[in-house]
């Protein structure tokens, strides 16, 4: 097989992974073996080469130890890992699928699987922390690799790394994990709570009420709907699916919709924002029955949303200062409110912060849940800024 045909496994297993969701926007890369020496692989943001295929890279296998964890994406290294080890890798897919990362929060040596698959074995193997992009989580990537059964991994508190002898078989391997994590946490909350049928809220009402140990209902019906946004040059736009609304800065009537005034506090005192995108998932709005910020329990989540997302009081102006060094904040009976000077950068904050309750309120099922640290929060959300600087320098 050619390079060109490498290239189109690639192409091919990133449209296969886009259409389920296993990556997105938030993140995740594909690659496939070149020869003995290469492998093709995706640059930072995966999701371009579907428009734009030129922008593969190929990488040679000693690229592992040459210390360039930076360029061209923290997580390349790992994919190196598997080739060196699983001979057979023919191609790897990294992703930050939904299920799978919350069960990398639940602190579990490995996810174990009812009926064996042909493509996991019998256990998925979970990996313990280590700090992504660093040599130190190659070292225990290369460590589980060596004695997992299967064509998977779960990595603590990040994501999944799966392979095969084709990037297609490592798509499918990717696609039989998430269904099998699913149903991992699916049951685990059936067996706990002795229900015979599964809700997603009454599982997450479930896990709440056995953390604070008062009884709780999520009333999901009654959350308030209200319109993103983004700036223009006079003003900004309030936005749906279905309508948009132009409104020039400090001309508010009352046709508008509430939350007009919000959006025109936040776009005059915080010029850095052009969007901001309203995530009221299932998973978020059951946080909100906690009177805790929602603190990283996924890497991803700390590197885009920091060591914190509080819920802000009812004043637009307390909001405001909050996103002068927030990326999100929480406001009761709405959501989540992402923030970001792009679409893409916004978009991607939103399934990072989605992802991160459910891991969260997946990890009660299991007992307390276990936060990275502050420190590790912090320091994973420096590295993200400065490269974000870097690449909008460039």
């Amino acid at each position: 097989m050619d390079i060109y045909d490498r290239n189109n496994q690639v192409i091919r297993a990133l449209e296969i992974l886009d259409a389920q969701g296993l990556i997105t926007i938030a993140g995740g890369s594909v690659s496939a073996k070149a020869d003995e020496n290469r492998f093709i692989v995706t640059p930072l943001q995966a999701a371009d080469c579907l428009l734009h295929p030129n922008k593969l890279l190929r990488m040679d296998y000693d690229w592992l130890e040459s210390g360039a964890y930076t360029d061209p994406g923290i997580e390349t290294p790992l994919h190196a890992a598997v080739y060196h080890i699983k001979k057979q890798a023919g191609a790897v897919v990294h992703t930050h699928q939904p299920f799978a990362s919350a069960v990398s929060a639940c602190q579990l040596n490995a996810l174990k699987l009812k009926n064996p698959h042909p493509l996991l074995g019998s256990k998925v193997t979970c990996t313990a922390y280590a700090k992504t992009g660093t040599p130190a989580l190659v070292s225990e990537v290369s460590r589980a690799l060596r004695d997992s059964e299967g064509n998977a991994l779960i990595i603590e508190n990040h994501g999944a790394i799966c392979f095969g002898r084709d990037a297609e078989e490592a798509a499918a391997a990717a696609a039989a994990l998430e269904e099998e994590a699913r149903a991992f946490i699916n049951q685990t909350y059936l067996d706990k709570s002795g229900n015979q049928k599964f809700a997603e809220l009454a599982m997450y009402a479930y896990a709440l009420t056995e953390l604070t140990k008062s009884p709780i209902q999520i009333a999901y019906g009654s959350i308030k709907r209200i319109f993103n946004a983004s700036r223009n040059r006079t003003g900004f736009i309030l936005f749906d699916d279905e309508q948009r609304v132009k409104i020039a800065f400090d001309q508010i009537t009352k046709k508008h919709p509430e939350e007009a005034k919000l959006y025109n506090v936040i776009f005059k005192m915080c010029p850095k924002i052009n969007y901001m995108v309203i995530n009221n998932s299932r998973p978020v709005i059951a946080m909100q029955y906690l009177d805790i910020p929602v603190r990283p329990m996924l890497d991803n989540f700390a590197e885009r949303a920091g060591v914190r997302v509080i819920r802000t009081l009812d004043d637009p102006r307390d909001t405001a200062r909050e996103l002068r060094r927030a990326s999100a904040v929480f406001l009761t009976n709405v959501g989540i409110i992402c923030c970001g000077r792009t679409m893409e950068e916004t978009q991607a904050l939103s399934v990072v912060v989605e992802n991160n309750c459910r891991a969260f309120l997946s990890a009660l099922l299991f007992g307390k849940p276990r936060y990275l640290s502050n420190g590790q929060a912090a320091d994973l959300r420096r590295r993200y800024l400065a490269q974000k600087a870097a690449i909008e320098k460039s």
